[in-house]
C-alpha cells in the first residue's frame, strides 16, 4: 500500500504539480522577467508553443538516448509526464533569476537549471548517474536556448502565414532597461547632472522647463536619475515610491508635463521605474532574448503619445 501510494506521487501527482507550477510560471516570464514583456493572452500562447516545440525536441532527445546509451525510462506515459514536468519549471525559474540577477551571459541561470534537471531526473527516474547526466546536459540545452530560438523564428521569422502576429506587440519592459542602464554606469543624478552646466537640457525642451519638471519630480521623491547624451538628457528615471499616492503624484506630474509639451506618456503598470524618453537612445540589450525588431521604438515603448 505504502509503495503503491509512493509511485502515484511520484509518477503522477508530483509531475503534474511541477508541469502546472512550470506553465504558470513561464507565462509570468514572458509578461514580467523580460527585456520585452507580452500581455498575458500572447504569451500563453507564446509559452504553449515553446513548451511543444521543447517536448519534441526532448522526445527525440530521448528516443536517441534510449538507442544509442540504452537509457530505460520505463513505462511510456509515466516517463512521458516526468519528461514534461522536468522541463518546463527549471527553466523559466532559471530564465527569471538570470533576469533578477543582470546576468549578461546567462551562465547563472545555465548552471542552476543544469542542477535542478539533474536532481529531478534522479529524484523521479531510476537511472545510472551518467545516463543522469546525459539526460540533464541535453535539457539544459533544449530548454536554455533551443526552444525559445525556435519558438522566436517560427513566431516571427519565418513568415509562415498567421505565426508571425504570435511574436509580435511586446513593449519593452522599462525597469529592464534602467537595470541594464545602472550595470554600465549610464545613469547620473539628475540635479547633480542640471548643475554641472547651464546649457543642459532635456531633449529638445528649455532650460527653465527641464529644471522646472525635474525640481518637481524632487518635490515628490529623492531619486530622480537622467540619461546624458552629450548637453541633452535623453531620458528621466524615477525610481517609484513605495506610498500610493507620492506614485500617482509622480504620474500626475509627469502626465500633465507631457500634455503641456506634446511629448509621450507612460502608463504606471506597476513598474519599479518611471522611465521618461526625451528622445531616441540606444537601449542596452545585455544577456539573451533581445527585442525583437517589430516592437515599438526605444523612445515611445511603451508610452502612449499625449493629446
Amino acid at each position: 500500500q505504502e509503495d503503491r501510494k509512493e509511485d502515484k506521487l511520484l509518477d503522477l501527482y508530483l509531475p503534474i504539480g511541477l508541469l502546472a507550477f512550470g506553465l504558470v510560471i513561464s507565462v509570468l516570464r514572458l509578461t514580467k522577467f523580460g527585456v520585452v514583456v507580452y500581455p498575458v493572452g500572447q504569451a500563453v500562447t507564446m509559452a504553449a508553443m515553446e513548451f511543444v516545440i521543447s517536448m519534441v525536441l526532448l522526445t527525440i532527445g530521448c528516443l536517441l538516448a534510449m538507442r544509442v546509451a540504452e537509457v530505460a525510462f520505463g513505462s511510456p506515459g509515466p516517463a512521458a509526464l516526468k519528461v514534461a514536468a522536468i522541463a518546463v519549471a527549471p527553466a523559466a525559474v532559471s530564465k527569471i533569476a538570470d533576469y533578477m540577477l543582470n546576468d549578461p551571459f546567462g551562465v547563472v541561470g545555465f548552471f542552476l537549471a543544469f542542477g535542478m534537471f539533474f536532481g529531478l531526473f534522479t529524484y523521479l527516474f531510476d537511472l545510472d548517474q551518467s545516463e543522469i547526466w546525459i539526460l540533464a546536459g541535453m535539457t539544459t540545452v533544449v530548454q536554455m536556448f533551443a526552444a525559445t530560438a525556435i519558438m522566436m523564428a517560427l513566431a516571427g521569422g519565418m513568415g509562415l502565414p498567421g505565426m508571425d502576429k504570435i511574436g509580435r506587440g511586446g513593449t519593452t519592459n522599462d525597469d529592464k532597461v534602467v537595470a541594464n542602464l545602472n550595470e554600465i554606469g549610464r545613469l547620473k543624478n539628475a540635479r547633480d547632472w542640471m548643475a554641472e552646466s547651464k546649457g543642459r537640457i532635456l531633449g529638445e525642451l528649455t532650460r527653465e522647463d527641464s529644471e522646472l519638471f525635474i525640481n518637481d519630480l524632487y518635490g515628490i521623491t529623492p531619486t530622480v536619475e537622467v540619461l546624458p547624451e552629450g548637453p541633452q538628457g535623453m531620458a528621466v528615471v524615477v525610481k517609484l515610491p513605495s506610498s500610493a499616492s507620492k506614485r500617482k503624484a509622480v504620474f500626475d506630474a509627469h502626465k500633465a508635463f507631457a500634455n503641456k509639451h506634446k511629448l509621450a506618456v507612460t502608463d504606471d503598470v506597476g513598474q519599479k521605474h518611471l522611465l521618461i524618453r526625451f528622445g531616441f537612445f540606444q537601449e542596452p540589450q545585455m544577456g539573451f532574448g533581445a527585442a525583437p525588431a517589430d516592437t515599438q521604438p526605444a523612445w515611445s515603448a511603451p508610452a502612449r503619445l499625449a493629446a
